[in-house]
């Protein structure tokens, strides 16, 4: 697992570099870099083996209201707290990024911290801290986290004094757990969102190479076709090594590309839109007789097939097959090749409900 770094802006800043082994976190070194009261940053040595990166602020970057709401649902409180602070922001309540803590609960109401952060400022660091190839996951602050401890207002207004051990403990505890964070909104963090939907786009290409071997293997049994099946598993291993460059060991591409394609499909259920795997199922058991795919793109919602055909009929036929599981399914473009064959492109939509 790769090594996740917290960067610490205090009048003397620390990037605190951890490992997660057994369950928790374990501090391996602490390295010192530079950061000017406008987020100039300069790092001298930043390891290269860094997964992730956490970001705290000091907290007299933050502003602070203290407020009472009739209600202790979380995320009730988050979405009113621009509405309740909109008048006692300087630019509104649209120029900040708000979070809250809430401090307490009675009879079904809540006396809630509301702390936020110029947006203008936000955009500062991380555009800074990107030229660096840091793209922070939590924006936070240990030193807020430090006073609720015995929650006073006016430990708000004072410089917060903390030890190096408080520091590290107060790091450590907001990795994974962090009582605030900043990236929400038009500033959520979505590299991990990216890397997934990446990997989802390329499970069709990945299903289509692995039925091709499954079926030769079944079918073919003769010399020629163990030849033809090596030369397909070593375009398999060529494919997979360019996909997951991260495996460097390949032991049986058949087994692994279904292992990686299970993990795939669990993550499947944080996005929204046309599933790759029941697509391709669909079409595998569709009988195409002369019908040749020669490309599959998936959108979100929409799909796009390809291909060509040796008469009109076989691909009004595939269309009325496909109209089985899909909706809208239309022949948009229909021509014939110079060899004679009817080239196609058929269109459809994900079923609902």
């Amino acid at each position: 697992m790769g090594k996740t770094g917290f960067i610490d802006i205090t009048a003397e800043p620390k990037l605190y570099i951890f490992e997660k082994r057994a369950g928790k976190y374990g501090l391996l070194d602490t390295k010192n870099f530079s950061c000017s009261k406008d987020y100039d940053f300069s790092f001298s040595v930043l390891p290269d083996d860094i997964g992730e990166f956490y970001l705290s602020l000091p907290l007299h970057a933050l502003n602070f209201r203290l407020i009472e709401l009739p209600f202790s649902d979380r995320e009730k409180i988050l979405s009113v707290l621009p509405f309740e602070l909109d008048g006692f922001i300087l630019n509104g309540a649209d120029s900040v990024i708000l979070d809250g803590i809430i401090l307490g609960t009675n009879e079904g109401k809540s006396r809630v911290l509301a702390v936020y952060l110029g947006k203008s400022v936000l955009v500062k660091i991380i555009k800074r801290l990107g030229a660096f190839n840091i793209d922070p996951k939590v924006v936070t602050s240990v030193e807020l986290r430090h006073i609720m401890n015995g929650f006073n207002p006016e430990r708000l207004l004072n410089p917060v004094d903390m030890s190096p051990e408080e520091r590290i403990s107060a790091v450590t505890a907001e990795i994974g757990n962090n009582l605030t964070d900043f990236r929400r909104g038009e500033f959520s963090y979505t590299k991990d969102t990216e890397k997934i939907k990446k990997y989802l786009r390329l499970t069709a290409i990945l299903g289509i190479a692995a039925v091709s071997l499954f079926a030769l293997s079944v079918t073919l049994k003769a010399i020629s076709a163990r030849n033809e099946i090596s030369a397909i598993q070593g375009d398999m291993r060529k494919i997979y090594s360019e996909v997951f460059p991260e495996d460097k060991k390949i032991t049986a591409e058949l087994y692994q590309f279904k292992s990686r394609m299970k993990e795939l499909k669990d993550k499947e259920a944080y996005l929204v839109g046309v599933s790759p795997l029941q697509l391709l199922h669909n079409i595998s058991g569709l009988n195409r007789g002369s019908v040749v795919l020669n490309e599959i793109v998936i959108d979100k919602e929409r799909v796009i097939l390809r291909g060509d055909a040796a008469s009109f009929a076989e691909i009004q036929q595939m269309k009325e097959a496909l109209g089985t599981a899909m909706n809208e399914v239309n022949i948009s473009d229909s021509k014939t090749s110079s060899q004679g064959r009817v080239i196609f492109t058929i269109t459809a939509r994900e079923k609902k409900g």
